[in-house]
């Protein structure tokens, strides 16, 4: 099927202008993408040295009333670390409030040096030994592609972690994870804005198009018509 010159001039000036927009809108969600996912580092981190903080307090509260483990013994210092955790009603105020407030947190969580749960804000790990998860920086550099196939894809949990210690010696890990869901659900509006745009965007220029077409062609048209009543 041969197509008219009218025609033509739509479909490219339509193709050119998707081309534009598509190159357009992918810088615009890369951008989104990356500020969303190092806004979420960020808060990780600015959490974890809160309840950093705070774990130090319950320590020295503990010290204050004159509580000290029974010995040196691992697994009594592990008991009363936890129980110095458990006693303090800031530190677990605090994680309570930070799950709550933040829309990308999904749980803190702190681990002694073997993983295993001293305190998190999701009771059903407590005493349980939980693995290492990917850290939230590695997604942060991950590229733009990647960065989509991992947040629309399988639903995971990615952590920040900050060591801490008692005493001289290393400890635990204060952990925070973070929620491919809840990220993604920060970065969809966008993505939906983005994709309204571009679709508003080549539907007008398509109009334009047409109408500028049409416009412009029509004196080729009189002229096409004349030639063809001299020729008859």
């Amino acid at each position: 099927m041969r197509l008219s010159l009218k025609t033509k001039f739509t479909l490219a000036t339509s193709l050119l202008v998707l081309a534009v927009v598509t190159v357009v809108s992918s810088l615009y969600l890369g951008r989104l993408m990356r500020q969303t996912l190092r806004q979420a580092n960020d808060t990780a981190s600015f959490v974890a040295q809160q309840v950093y903080g705070a774990c130090g307090d319950a320590l020295k509260d503990a010290a204050e009333r004159g509580e000290s483990p029974a010995s040196l013994d691992p697994a009594d210092l592990r008991q009363y670390v936890r129980h110095a955790f458990d006693n303090s009603s800031t530190l677990n105020s605090l994680i309570e409030s930070d799950v709550g407030i933040s829309p990308t947190i999904y749980e803190i969580t702190i681990t002694d040096a073997n993983g295993t749960v001293l305190v998190s804000s999701d009771a059903s790990l407590r005493d349980q030994k939980v693995a290492r998860r990917l850290p939230v920086s590695s997604l942060v550099r991950a590229g733009f592609f990647q960065q989509l196939r991992e947040l629309y894809g399988p639903p995971q949990t990615y952590e920040f972690s900050l060591a801490f210690q008692v005493g001289p010696q290393p400890f635990g890990d204060i952990r925070v994870g973070l929620s491919s869901a809840l990220l993604r659900d920060q970065i969809s509006p966008g993505l939906v804005s983005a994709g309204y745009w571009a679709l508003g965007s080549v539907l007008l220029s398509t109009l334009l198009a047409l109408l500028v077409s049409t416009i412009a062609l029509a004196p080729i048209g009189r002229i096409s018509k004349q030639l063809d009543r001299i020729s008859a």
